[in-house]
Order: C-alpha cells, then sequence, then structure tokens
C-alpha cells in the first residue's frame, strides 16, 4: 500500500511542480524577454487575466478527481487513474524547461 501512496504523492508533485515551473517561466518571459505566447488559448487567458486561476483551478480539480475516483469509485484497486496527474504535470515540467530554454 505504501507504494500506491508514493506514486499518488509522485503524481500530485510533479502535477503542482510542472504547473508552478510553467506559470513562473512564461511570466518571466512575457513580462521582461519581450516575448509573445504562442497558445491562443493561454493568450487569451492572459489577456483576461484569469490564465493563474484556471490554471489553479485544473491543477486542484486533477488533484481532486484522481484522489476520489482512486478511493470512492475504484476502492484502490487501480493505479492507471494517476496517469492524468502524472502526464499533465510532466507536460508542464517539459514546457517549462522550453519556456528556460528560450531565454
Amino acid at each position: 500500500m505504501e507504494n500506491l501512496e508514493f506514486i499518488e504523492t509522485y503524481s500530485y508533485i510533479v502535477l503542482i511542480i510542472g504547473t508552478l515551473l510553467d506559470q513562473i517561466t512564461t511570466k518571466i518571459g512575457l513580462n521582461r524577454l519581450n516575448l509573445y505566447e504562442a497558445n491562443l488559448i493561454t493568450k487569451n487567458l492572459i489577456g483576461l487575466g484569469v490564465w493563474s486561476y484556471i490554471d489553479i483551478a485544473i491543477c486542484a480539480l486533477f488533484i481532486i478527481l484522481s484522489h476520489k475516483a482512486y478511493r470512492i469509485v475504484l476502492k484502490r484497486q487501480n493505479k492507471m487513474i494517476f496517469i492524468f496527474p502524472l502526464v499533465s504535470g510532466s507536460i508542464r515540467l517539459l514546457v517549462g524547461i522550453w519556456n528556460i530554454s528560450i531565454f
């Protein structure tokens, strides 16, 4: 059981760190380096001033849904539910690293 708790915790940490890295590097790039956002959805959310809030909501939603689905719906039988926050966080980590490479 400890291994599954580690996988769960690890996937949430990757999601949170990836989201933070992407947020920080994007804001630095847009504010200081005179770069532009290529993703139209993100560009519109930044223009409306709600990008950070939407990111927090999505991050919280992934954590809450996977946590509840694992415990209630799947009855701790299938750890594959943690792929969603893990993949999302990994992609965000890669985007943050890509942003750093642009600096």
